[in-house]
C-alpha cells in the first residue's frame, strides 16, 4: 500500500547544488537533484548520504515554489596531501603473533579508547582479518580562488512515494526529529523543513497537468540534465543523468500520465 510524505524545504540563506562536471567555476543546478533529496533523507535517518539501501523504495517528486535569486561568491579551495598508514603496524602484529601478550592487551586498549573498536573488532584487526587505515596530514599543496554560484532563499515542496509502511513511518519520524543536523547542497547550506504530512493509500489518477519537475521534455520549461545516481567504477565515480523539465507553476503534459493530486498540486513520480 503506497504512502506519500510531503513537506516544504526552505533555505534561510543560500545554497549551491554543485554541477559535478564544472571545473573552473562552481556552478549550481537550479533545483536540488533527486540524489540530493535522497541524501537529505538518509542524513535524517542517521545513515551515510550515499547509502543506497532504500533508493529503489523511495520515489521523489520536487515542486518549485520559488527559484530564489542567483548570485556569485568567491570561495577559496585548499588542496592538501594525506598519507595512509595502518593503525596497527606489521611489526607490532608480528610481535603479538610471537607471543607478546602485554603488547596485545595494550593495542586492544588503544584501539578501543582511540578508535572506538570493540574487542572483537580489535582482535580481527590484529589477526589481519580486516584492515583500517588512518590519514596523516602532510601539508598544503596550494590554495585557489574560485567563483561559486549561489541561490538565495529558494523554496521547494518535496513529495516521497513509499510502498513500505515501516519505512514511511521511519522517514516521517526522522524528518520530524532528524538524527543529524540537516543541510541541502553543501554542508553549511542549512535547510528548514516545514509542514510534514502523510497521505495513506492515496488515490492514483490520470493527470493531464503537472506541478512537479518532469523527467522528460515538456514545453515552456528549462531543460537540464540532473544526476539520478552515482556508481563507482575503479577509482572514478560515474554520474548518471537524465533530462528534466524545470518550471514553476503548472504545465500541460504531452499525454495523460498516472499521478496524484495533493493539495491541488499535480504530482507525478516518473
Amino acid at each position: 500500500m503506497p504512502n506519500i510524505i510531503y513537506f516544504n524545504l526552505s533555505i534561510p540563506y543560500w545554497v549551491n547544488f554543485r554541477v559535478p562536471t564544472a571545473i573552473n567555476f562552481i556552478l549550481s543546478f537550479s533545483v536540488p537533484p533527486p540524489t540530493t533529496i535522497y541524501g537529505l533523507i538518509m542524513n535524517s535517518l542517521g545513515k551515510f548520504q550515499n547509502d543506497y539501501t532504500f533508493y529503489d523504495k523511495i520515489k521523489i517528486a520536487i515542486q518549485i515554489n520559488d527559484y530564489g535569486q542567483k548570485t556569485w561568491d568567491t570561495v577559496s579551495y585548499m588542496k592538501t596531501a594525506d598519507r595512509k598508514s595502518m593503525i596497527v603496524k606489521n611489526k607490532e602484529i608480528k610481535q603479538i603473533q610471537d607471543g607478546d601478550q602485554k603488547l596485545f592487551e595494550d593495542k586492544i586498549r588503544e584501539l578501543n579508547e582511540n578508535y572506538g573498536l570493540s574487542i572483537q573488532e580489535a582482535e580481527n584487526l590484529i589477526n589481519k582479518q580486516s584492515s583500517i587505515y588512518k590519514s596523516d596530514f602532510q601539508g598544503v599543496f596550494y590554495t585557489q580562488a574560485l567563483q561559486c554560484e549561489r541561490i538565495l532563499n529558494p523554496n521547494y515542496k518535496v513529495y516521497l512515494l513509499i510502498e513500505d509502511d515501516n519505512l514511511t513511518d521511519n522517514i516521517y519520524a526522522s524528518l520530524k526529529n532528524p538524527k543529524r543536523p540537516l543541510y541541502l547542497g553543501q554542508s553549511d547550506d542549512f535547510v528548514i523543513i516545514k509542514n510534514i504530512n502523510i497521505i495513506r493509500n492515496p488515490k492514483e489518477q490520470n493527470l493531464k497537468k503537472i506541478s512537479t519537475i518532469y523527467r522528460g521534455i515538456i514545453e515552456n520549461s528549462e531543460i537540464v540534465k540532473l544526476p539520478e545516481y552515482f556508481k563507482k567504477r575503479g577509482r572514478t565515480i560515474k554520474c548518471f543523468k537524465a533530462n528534466y523539465s524545470l518550471f514553476k507553476g503548472v504545465r500541460d503534459l504531452p499525454s495523460e500520465e498516472q499521478g496524484y493530486i495533493v493539495e491541488n498540486n499535480y504530482v507525478i513520480f516518473n
